[in-house]
């Protein structure tokens, strides 16, 4: 008899911390990502302010119903519908199964750039034992050889954790898959990018100051203990037909994996 086929969506967002019209925009993606009804959902620039107040984090897991591990990060004063806050923009897993463990790494930086992170989060999803690797690599142009950097330290710790069934890393990775950093996690760890079903020249929504199309720069990578399918789309990629607002400057990439 074949084997038994279990199934995992997983998407990753930057959520663009508080710019643009913050209160509609955050509406919006709650909307998008409880319509995706994803098990698990990587987001990267969640925004909350310090020490309270708003938290992107804490809002996307109560209206999806989802357990949540949150890492602030980068605190400075950001301006919240015209007035200046003190604040982070962080990283957050959320996913529909227990948090079975949750640690933070600190990542190479440049003075230029300012403090990056990633988490490592465990969990499981119908019995499915799945380790999470979340990170936002540095925006920084031709600064291939730090996100390599912050790449390895991150998978440096992945390394440490007890056998999975399923091995997820996701997030802005600000490069293109075919850069080696990337390539060297397929070729010689076995990850699989997800492949998009359609032609995807960018993850990049036309909102913001900041238009420049770096094409894919934001991916899910997945490794099994055994054969998988993936399969990627793109979400959260129309403006609002009420307002023309997009909900991130990012699009949200939504894979779907078939196990065997």
């Amino acid at each position: 008899m074949p084997s038994a086929m279990a199934n995992l969506r997983i998407a990753t967002l930057n959520t663009w911390n508080c710019q643009g019209v913050f209160d509609r925009r955050l509406a919006l993606m709650s909307l998008g990502l409880k319509a995706l009804n994803a098990d698990i959902i990587l987001a990267q620039e969640v925004f909350s302010q310090a020490p309270s107040g708003e938290d992107v984090a804490r809002t996307l897991a109560q209206t999806l119903g989802m357990n949540v591990a949150h890492a602030p990060a980068r605190k400075k004063l950001r301006s919240l519908n015209g007035a200046p806050v003190l604040s982070c923009s962080g990283l957050a897993v959320l996913t529909r199964g227990p948090i079975r463990d949750h640690q933070i790494v600190r990542l190479p930086e440049d003075p230029c750039d300012g403090e990056r992170l990633g988490q490592v989060v465990s969990t499981i999803i119908d019995k499915q034992d799945v380790l999470l690797a979340n990170v936002h690599l540095s925006h920084l142009a031709g600064e291939d050889d730090l996100r390599r950097r912050q790449l390895d330290a991150l998978m440096g710790q992945v390394a440490q954790a007890p056998e999975h069934d399923v091995m997820v890393l996701g997030g802005d990775m600000n490069m293109t898959a075919d850069q080696p950093a990337l390539v060297s996690l397929q070729t010689e760890l076995g990850f699989v990018c997800g492949g998009h079903d359609t032609l995807v020249t960018t993850t990049l929504n036309p909102d913001g100051v900041d238009t420049v199309d770096m094409g894919v720069i934001d991916h899910v990578l997945v490794k099994a203990d055994g054969s998988c399918r993936v399969h990627a789309h793109t979400a959260l990629d129309a403006p609002d037909d009420a307002t023309g607002l997009f909900p991130s400057d990012h699009m949200a990439v939504v894979v779907d994996i078939e196990l065997n």
